[in-house]
């Protein structure tokens, strides 16, 4: 994503999705100022290039836009510390864009935790884990939670008791 385009659409996105980009209660304050902003990535492409790092390094806005994540680099300062800005990365399902519930799920089957092994292309191994999903649109997290368990385990729910909030 070219570097203007990558900060106008993260720009349009605290605009349409604003619950992101809250700084209520927010230990870390979110930078939406485009002008300190760019001020900021200058700054820090500046210091990149002398230590020979990457400038791209310095970008703020959406890196990674696929059908499954965002990724996005915030500018964000400490409460307590707003003359010391610094990047911060996260990543947002997209599916939670449109009010997607990511869901995981412990089925209990015969008294015991059914858990599944994985392979995870992002640590290049096997894993225990329980089945999950960042969710589909407009599913309840009760009908996105029997979805992911049908899908990965092949059984249906009969109880389901929540154990609070999940976020993929």
């Amino acid at each position: 994503m070219k570097k203007g385009k990558t900060l106008s659409k993260y720009l349009k996105l605290a605009q349409t999705h604003p619950v992101l980009f809250s700084n209520q209660e927010a230990m870390y304050q979110i930078v939406t100022d485009p002008q300190r902003i760019a001020e900021w990535e200058q700054e820090k492409r500046d210091m990149l290039r002398e230590k020979g790092l990457p400038e791209e390094w310095a970008s703020i806005g959406i890196l990674v836009d696929d059908p499954y994540i965002l990724v996005l680099r915030d500018l964000v300062f400490l409460s307590n510390a707003p003359e010391r800005p610094f990047g911060y990365t996260r990543i947002i399902a997209q599916a939670y864009l449109e009010q997607g519930v990511g869901v995981a799920v412990l089925p209990i089957y015969q008294n015991k935790i059914v858990v599944l092994k994985q392979y995870r292309h992002a640590t290049r191994n096997w894993h225990y884990e329980c089945p999950r999903g960042f969710g589909e649109p407009h599913l309840s997290s009760e009908a996105n939670a029997a979805k992911e368990v049908k899908e990965e385990i092949g059984a249906n729910i009969l109880r389901l008791k929540s154990l609070g909030k999940y976020y993929s």
